[in-house]
């Protein structure tokens, strides 16, 4: 499954940051949970990215710790392991249709100047019209990350929303 956020995505950075794998999973749990109460039909479920969307929605992620961190992936080479370059998750969230699928993929626990720590997640295309619902996921996402800068913009990249940092 292509890793395509969608028409309207929320965005978070941050830079050097140690973070313990802990507190990663628990700030994902946290994001993915208040997603899904802010709207269940398109984030109340999540799977692991695949060849095809019926490889992928083979793989269904829960939402709790084991499942989470037995899906982070860290930068390797030759069995060395890269810690500077932290931890990535990403998820999807198995739409059926294509301008539904939104993905979610994030990078943390970065020390590396080269690489940013980052949160970006698609948002239903009907945001892009509903700022204050997506507002709320981008309050979400600073409450829980405490990022540098974020916000949601669209495919033409205009910022249609910016976080009060």
């Amino acid at each position: 499954m292509m890793l395509s956020v969608g028409r309207v995505v929320a965005r978070a950075f941050w830079g050097s940051r140690r973070q313990s794998v802990d507190d990663g999973v628990a700030a994902i749990i946290s994001t993915l949970s208040g997603l899904r109460a802010l709207d269940e039909r398109h984030y109340s479920r999540w799977f692991e990215l695949g060849k095809s969307r019926k490889d992928a929605l083979r793989r269904e992620i829960t939402v709790e710790p084991m499942s989470i961190k037995a899906r982070l992936t860290q930068n390797r080479e030759g069995g060395r392991v890269f810690e500077e370059l932290g931890y990535t998750f990403a998820a999807w969230n198995g739409a059926t249709e294509d301008d539904e699928a939104l993905s979610f993929s994030c990078n943390f626990s970065t020390t590396s100047q080269g690489v940013t720590n980052r949160v970006v997640f698609g948002l239903p295309p009907a945001w892009e019209q509903d700022l204050e619902r997506a507002r709320r996921a981008l309050d979400l996402v600073v409450r829980v990350w405490r990022p540098e800068r974020a916000n949601v913009w669209n495919n033409d990249r205009v910022d249609l929303v910016v976080a009060d940092l």
